[in-house]
């Protein structure tokens, strides 16, 4: 029955390691069409995005871009942890009550590893910039981010109930020393614009249309099967007992 079981998870959670990697746009060595899921955008030679081992902080990452890495995993040995704030807190406040929070528990400003933001509107492109190159400073200082690597996770929402003034902290995760922790992980937020060169409009999977057909295909840029969520989680989270 137990080999049953592993036959029918294997491909499945394959499958959907591929198509998030391809809906993501990461990269994939040797890719193998196995009729395993498809593509419908035809990155054929999309996979694995590279994995970084970040010892200083319990954890390991999936390059993304500079402002936020797309993921980030617990090392063996150490374990997630999430704290959320009562209410939306300004960034620059945050990130002091972060580090404060951090050396409360005993660890490094480097096991910060993931942050949820609360924002009062979409950015624009130069707005977005502009946040970011301020975001970074702070990651700068605490020496996550060496000026093209930035180890950290990040998820960005646009509350349309009780939006904030301003950019604000919703929740971070960060790493604890626990030897017998079950593998964890937090994934980067994802919106339907594909990474790479262009302005965001350019990049949007099918601006300003929001018709039937339109959705959909935003919605498939973004998700994950349901059904396949539970095998992807633990190929995702085992990818920490690798290393």
């Amino acid at each position: 029955m137990l080999d049953r079981w592993y036959d029918f998870e294997k491909p499945a959670t394959e499958r959907a390691l591929r198509e998030w990697c391809a809906d993501n746009l990461i990269e994939i060595v040797d890719w193998e069409d196995r009729g395993l899921g498809h593509d419908t955008r035809d990155h054929k030679e999309k996979v694995m995005a590279e994995i970084i081992a970040f010892a200083e902080g319990g954890y390991r990452f999936a390059k993304g871009v500079y402002p936020y890495s797309a993921g980030v995993a617990a090392l063996p040995g150490f374990a997630l942890e999430r704290a959320r704030f009562r209410a939306p807190v300004p960034v620059a406040e945050g990130f002091r009550a972060i580090a404060a929070h951090l050396e409360a528990r005993g660890r490094p400003l480097a096991a910060f590893a993931a942050c949820e933001l609360r924002s009062p509107a979409p950015f624009t492109e130069q707005g977005f910039r502009a946040f970011n190159e301020v975001y970074v400073v702070t990651l700068e200082k605490w020496k996550l981010y060496d000026g093209k690597v930035n180890p950290v996770a990040r998820s960005n929402v646009c509350p349309d109930i009780d939006p904030p003034p301003e950019p604000c902290f919703h929740a971070f995760s960060f790493t604890v020393a626990d030897a017998d922790a079950a593998p964890s992980f937090v994934i980067a937020g994802s919106a339907e614009t594909r990474e790479g060169s262009g302005s965001y409009s350019e990049r949007t999977i099918r601006r300003g249309e929001s018709s039937p057909e339109a959705m959909r295909e935003k919605a498939h840029f973004v998700r994950i099967e349901p059904d396949d969520w539970d095998k992807f989680e633990k190929e995702f989270a085992a990818s920490s007992e690798a290393s």
